[in-house]
């Protein structure tokens, strides 16, 4: 997005790659050649489904998903979507996992608002608990985040958000996303009819070195503000300029001839917004067919795809087929459906192995402090996102060959073998630092209790002697790390 030119150069240069072709279709759907992204993705869907390589599959589906959001297919987008959430979990990619749930959000931003908000959130919570790299898709999420709450009214969290979604994505000059949080700046200004705002706003954008769609669409969306304001003549002069562009961003093309069809008619020149609105009437039909195409298109790659995917079937060995939905059914049968991390049965499992070759523990028991409190006063589905966004931290923080399990409700244990007792507490500190710093969307932080013990060999005296070090806790006031062992009894 900073430079769409360099990395379609990259990517050419690494067509070996099975990703290229992918990365080559993100960068024509981002210049609206529909066709061209659905070719470049049945090119290599069917690889990438006998690999399988799970993380660029995931992006390609999506890409398809966004292809047919654009054209109007939303039901079939969103089943795009919903394979790429699905995907990007088994793969564990925090990236495609948010973007599937913000661009299910774009879907129903406009028809349901709220539900709309509550896919953004779970995207810029995933973003939030990533950290490093994740800036721009976080930016995003704040943008999308600001232009839903404003139309549900909440204006100031939306100016809020929108403050922040400029910040996250001017500093990983994602341009694409930025001209979208300048044009609803753009558009705020001109409603308040701020006109010498909006052409400050304009001017210190473009002192930024834009790539040159990003500098054409700043400009356009510059000429419709100066057209709502009654500026019609320096509307035409800002939209004649723009011929060019058209010929790359044809998605562009039904409100470019709008736009310069009521700047025409405002000027008094007649004969050429009637002329402008026929080739606005011959934009929309060819704009029409040109979906029809792409969905056509759309189709018979998924058609491929599920044939390839039924030869691939056929070759497949019936014994390692069932062994791999058995490790799939096995799985999901030792992992809590909300948070992603452990259950009880996980556990359960791991105490009889360590029974087989017994070994000292260090074990955490954890506990969200006053979360029915949560629960109560701002519903079940923000007591969720806190679960979930306690067990990111958690699998960020601690070291991967961590034991990490959800007892049920908001409890969780953590049991590192043979470990150094000050290594982990001081693991288990920072843990609890990171929470409480959280930026939550409560007007209080999320803290923890963690009861920590070592040197027990048995699991279950392990865990009682855990879970009444988090009780001592409690009794001091929360929001701490205590240190047990049995022998201090």
């Amino acid at each position: 997005m900073s430079d769409p030119q360099a990395a379609r150069q990259l990517a050419e240069q690494s067509r070996k790659h099975p990703g290229a072709a992918i990365v080559l279709a993100y960068i024509t759907w981002r210049a609206s050649a529909y066709d061209e992204a659905l070719t470049l993705i049945g090119q290599q869907e069917e690889a990438l489904r006998m690999q399988p390589a799970l993380r660029w599959l995931a992006r390609a589906i999506g890409i398809r998903g966004d292809v047919l959001l654009a054209i109007g297919q939303e039901r079939q987008a969103l089943n795009c979507f919903q394979e790429q959430l699905q995907l990007a979990q088994q793969a564990h990619d925090v990236e495609m996992e948010g973007l599937a749930h913000n661009d299910t959000g774009v879907l129903l931003i406009w028809d349901d608002p709220e539900r709309a908000v509550q896919r953004f959130q779970v995207a810029y919570e995933l973003f939030k608990v990533a950290g490093v790299g994740h800036e721009a898709n976080l930016g995003l999420c704040a943008l999308n985040l600001s232009v839903a709450h404003r139309e549900l009214g909440h204006h100031e969290l939306s100016d809020d958000l929108l403050k922040e979604a400029e910040t996250l994505i001017l500093n990983a000059r994602a341009w694409p996303y930025w001209i979208g949080v300048i044009n609803q700046r753009l558009l705020r200004l001109a409603a308040q009819h701020r006109i010498e705002e909006v052409r400050q706003l304009v001017h210190n954008a473009l002192a930024i070195d834009l790539p040159e769609d990003s500098r054409h669409t700043l400009q356009f969306f510059h000429a419709k503000a100066e057209l709502e304001h009654g500026n019609a003549q320096g509307a035409l002069v800002l939209l004649n300029g723009l011929s060019g562009w058209l010929e790359t961003r044809q998605d562009m093309l039904d409100d470019y001839l709008d736009a310069l069809t009521r700047a025409q008619h405002a000027t008094g020149d007649l004969p050429g917004a009637y002329d402008t609105l026929r080739q606005l009437l011959q934009a929309v039909k060819a704009r029409h067919a040109r979906e029809r195409a792409t969905e056509l298109k759309s189709l018979e790659v998924i058609q491929r795809t599920a044939e390839a995917q039924r030869a691939a079937s056929a070759l497949r060995a019936q014994a390692a087929t069932l062994q791999a939905l058995h490790q799939t059914s096995e799985e999901r049968s030792l992992t809590d459906e909300l948070t992603g991390v452990g259950n009880r049965r996980q556990l359960m499992q791991w105490t009889l192995r360590q029974r087989e070759n017994p070994q000292p523990l260090t074990m955490a028991f954890i506990d969200i402090d006053d979360f029915k409190r949560v629960n109560d006063r701002y519903g079940h589905t923000l007591g969720d996102q806190v679960l979930r966004t306690v067990a990111r931290l958690m699998q960020r923080l601690l070291q991967p060959s961590d034991l990490i399990v959800r007892l049920g409700g908001d409890e969780f244990v953590v049991v590192r073998p043979s470990a150094q007792v000050n290594e982990f507490s001081a693991a288990l500190e920072a843990l609890r630092q990171a929470c409480q710093d959280h930026a939550w969307p409560m007007d209080a932080p999320v803290t923890l209790s963690i009861g920590l013990t070592t040197g027990e060999v048995d699991l279950d005296t392990a865990l009682r002697a855990a879970d009444r070090a988090m009780y001592q806790v409690k009794a001091q006031g929360k929001n701490q790390v205590l240190v047990f062992s049995s022998t201090d009894e």
